[in-house]
């Protein structure tokens, strides 16, 4: 069973967590500079499995998010 990601996603820096392996319990894993955050996901999901990934929208951020939320669907088109 792969864990659950979740980002929280931010106009400079983001927020990636991720669940434990058996999805019991959830830890920060790191901060991420926002424009680098498809080179990051690139190589931690090479290295890990994750079955979901969830993101979570900044409130005061809904123009930069659609545009984030058409990136990260693109992104994901291409490793599957």
């Amino acid at each position: 069973m792969g864990r659950i990601m979740s980002i929280d996603y931010g106009h400079v820096r983001s927020g990636i967590a991720v669940t434990d392996s058996l999805r019991i319990t959830a830890n920060a894993l790191t901060t991420v500079i926002t424009k680098n955050i498809f080179d990051f996901l690139d190589t931690y999901l090479s290295k890990e499995i994750i079955d979901n990934i969830y993101e979570i929208p900044s409130q005061n951020c809904f123009v930069v998010h659609d545009i984030f939320s058409i990136k990260f669907q693109n992104f994901f088109q291409h490793l599957f």
